[in-house]
């Protein structure tokens, strides 16, 4: 009895702290619950998703339409903006006009598809038209130019410009493609871009493409068709001896169900200055 009553002892002391512990952990559990403390979770990284495509944008520079066709030119995302202030002005006007001059002067048809950067067309037209160089520094915009240029610097870049085109513009000619097919409802919106046509000899006149191109959006639902009308011509009113090509945008809007407007309608154009046949 003596030798039980001592083993009971034994088990209850070693029973009580085990016990103790257990009320212990309850206790904690107790308080991490109670007290809205959580254990983070480990930081994983985020399953990358694969983008949505981004629409592209409609191109909406100069149409490419042969091996020999200026191909579409953007202006360089890093050109500063305009400044404001007539000393500024005259360098942001010396830098464009340089930067025309080394296209030109660099052009090969071998090499590359446009003689200069659509930004730098109006530099161009100035340097060959007197009547364009006069209009452009007489605009109320930029009338405070002149009092910026000493030794009529402006003058002599774009006359130096001028030199370089009489060497390269008359051998540009853009590519019979552009004109391939006819289109008469196209054709009478191009017309509709002129004030005059009285004055114009036309050389060819046309569209690129026989169908229709899609414009599509995000979903990749269409938005509108397009396509491209163009004309080569002389035009004996200007003060150069060279000749155009504009081009315009014909558009139909898309009226769901794969059905288009009838509605038919001009939304942009282009002008460039080619060499004559």
């Amino acid at each position: 009895m003596i030798a039980f009553k001592a083993t009971k002892k034994r088990s209850i002391s070693a029973c009580l702290p085990a016990a103790v512990l257990l009320l212990l952990a309850h206790a904690a559990y107790g308080q991490i619950r109670i007290g809205g403390i959580t254990v983070p979770n480990p930081n994983r990284a985020n399953p990358t998703k694969a983008e949505k495509p981004q629409p592209q944008p409609e191109n909406t520079e100069r149409p490419s339409d042969a091996k020999n066709e200026p191909a579409a030119k953007t202006e360089n995302s890093a050109t500063a903006a305009v400044p404001q202030d007539p000393p500024g002005l005259l360098n942001y006007f010396l830098h464009e006009i340089s930067e025309a001059k080394n296209d030109v002067d660099i052009y090969d048809p071998a090499e590359r598809q446009y003689l200069v950067k659509a930004v730098q067309e109006e530099w161009l037209l100035r340097a060959v038209s007197p009547r364009a160089r006069a209009e452009h520094a007489t605009s109320d915009h930029y009338a405070e130019w002149r009092k910026a240029n000493p030794g009529n610097q402006l003058d002599a870049a774009l006359d130096a410009l001028a030199a370089s085109v009489s060497k390269k513009l008359p051998s540009y000619k853009p590519g019979v493609a552009a004109f391939q097919f006819h289109n008469p409802v196209a054709e009478k919106l191009l017309m509709d871009y002129f004030k005059n046509t009285a004055t114009m000899k036309i050389h060819r006149i046309g569209v690129g493409s026989a169908g229709w191109l899609i414009q599509k959006d995000s979903d990749g639902l269409p938005s509108y068709r397009y396509k491209f009308a163009n004309i080569y011509f002389r035009d004996s009113s200007d003060d150069h001896p060279y000749c155009h090509r504009v081009s315009v945008r014909v558009k139909q809007d898309y009226a769901g169900g794969g059905t288009y407007s009838t509605e038919i309608y001009r939304s942009s154009a282009d002008d460039e200055l080619f060499g004559c046949p």
